[in-house]
């Protein structure tokens, strides 16, 4: 399995790294593909800003399992009085690039954004489930609850 984040902040970053990895590398469990247990991989995805596009090529060349992990914007539509372009555009990209290996997405909210925290409109995602959303870099809960919900969805439960 990969782990593919991005991070402006640096929260999401501090989340993969300081809570996710270590909670996956806790009690390994076998992802029944018979490979046993292998310690994911991470990569980080570059881009200048949310809004802003990534010029490098995002295809993945290996069957890998991926599961993007990002931060959320609220965004309004003044029109509608919706929330719009919520996932950052460089995620849209490597969805787009890499959609059939994508299993899940893990998003980091902001509660500030009232009952807007951790909206993700489905179409942004392609279809991508979100799996557990968390606040900011998260907690050690948040990071143990993604464990479980990532070992059921690979196992295909």
């Amino acid at each position: 399995m990969k782990i593919v984040y991005f991070s402006h902040a640096g929260n999401t970053h501090r989340f993969v790294h300081n809570r996710l990895l270590p909670a996956l590398k806790d009690n390994p469990f076998d992802w029944n593909d018979g490979q046993g247990y292998q310690a994911p991989t991470v990569r980080r995805l570059d881009a200048a800003g949310p809004q802003l596009p990534s010029k490098e090529d995002l295809k993945e060349n290996s069957d890998e399992k991926l599961v993007v992990v990002f931060p959320i914007y609220a965004r309004g539509d003044y029109e509608t009085g919706g929330v719009k372009d919520t996932v950052p555009q460089v995620v849209k990209q490597y969805i787009e690039a890499n959609r059939s290996q994508v299993l899940a997405a893990l998003v980091s909210g902001n509660r500030t954004f009232g009952p807007k925290f951790g909206y993700v409109d489905p179409v942004e995602l392609a279809g991508v489930p979100v799996l557990h959303v968390f606040e900011l870099s998260g907690t050690r809960e948040d990071a143990l609850t993604a464990r479980k919900l990532l070992h059921l969805e690979a196992q295909g439960k």
